[in-house]
């Protein structure tokens, strides 16, 4: 059975937005994100269960998009959505989210790279807190929970996989 891991560098709970839990799985497979330019809007995740079958975790959040200078939506236009596939061989181990009134910024260290997507502050006196998922023996994560708000991603936490005795 996985553990459930809240975060262990920063004091933030967020205070709005609706809980989520993806549950645990064996293996977070595809991660998927969009950011309209301030703050993470929507993430979704791909798992591999215990019977090594894919499954498509839901959407939490909207690709959430601001209308133009004459009042339309242009998706396109304002809001980045990208698409994180692992290898075979590549977990994620670590992940930090920071944070202002938003996640602005999620960085996903894996056993082979850091995936890095959002937004950086604008304003360098914004104060930006840092929240960090993992654990210093880099188990793998394998499922996520969290806090979604009407058009931000507020909170995340980690599914650890037990450790191997």
């Amino acid at each position: 059975m996985a553990y459930r891991h809240a975060r262990y560098t920063s004091s933030f709970v967020a205070q709005t937005g609706t809980e989520w839990d993806d549950g645990a799985y064996v293996k977070v497979r595809k991660i998927k994100a969009s950011h309209n330019g301030s703050g993470i809007t929507l993430v979704q995740f791909d798992y591999i269960d215990g019977n090594k079958a894919l499954v498509k975790g839901p959407d939490h959040g909207k690709r959430f998009v601001l209308p133009d200078d004459f009042g339309r939506s242009n998706p396109d236009a304002w809001s980045v959505t990208k698409e994180f596939s692992l290898a075979e061989d590549e977990y994620i181990h670590t992940v930090v989210a920071y944070i202002t009134n938003c996640v602005r910024k999620i960085e996903f260290e894996t056993s082979k790279r850091i995936i890095k997507f959002g937004v950086e502050a604008n304003d360098p006196e914004i104060e930006e807190l840092r929240a960090t998922y993992g654990d210093i023996d880099k188990r793998p994560i394998v499922g996520f929970h969290g806090k979604s708000g009407i058009h931000y991603l507020h909170e995340l936490g980690v599914y650890l996989r037990p450790h191997q005795s």
